[in-house]
């Protein structure tokens, strides 16, 4: 039994000290500011578009061409916001060259190093995932 109640006391204490390091590690990450999202992305969709934003301080960013790689199929405008968690939420809209108006809700989280966004892009039509590099 003391064996058992040693080892299950172990367990407690690794668990413990793990948990720990893993909320000093999201407190670490939990850093991000507005001023984080400024600057140029490269988005690569898993529909295979690509999108170039220059995004301003406000999280804005207005016309970005969007396409399959070497195409543009219209323009992506709209703004993102991020939270001190490094969570992003952003609402655009894509007009294309033919087609409907898409209205795009964005999830994302920010890396700890902030220059990459991976999440999901949701529209009236369906839904995609995204990896962003800032440039």
């Amino acid at each position: 039994m003391a064996i058992t109640f040693i080892g299950s006391r172990w367990k407690a204490v690794v668990a413990a000290a793990l948990l720990s390091a893993l909320g000093a590690a999201e407190v670490q990450a939990a850093s991000c500011k507005q001023a984080d999202l400024q600057g140029e992305w490269l988005v690569e969709l898993s529909t295979d578009a690509v999108c170039e934003l220059k995004i301003d301080k406000s999280g804005s960013f207005k016309k970005a061409p969007c396409g399959p790689q070497g195409t543009v199929q219209g323009t992506l405008s709209g703004k993102m916001i991020v939270d001190k968690k490094c969570a992003v939420d952003g609402k655009m809209e894509f007009v294309q060259k033919s087609g409907p108006l898409l209205k795009i809700t964005v999830k994302a989280k920010m890396n700890k190093s902030k220059d990459m966004l991976s999440g999901s892009a949701k529209s009236q039509f369906g839904s995609a995932t995204f990896k962003a590099f800032q440039q």
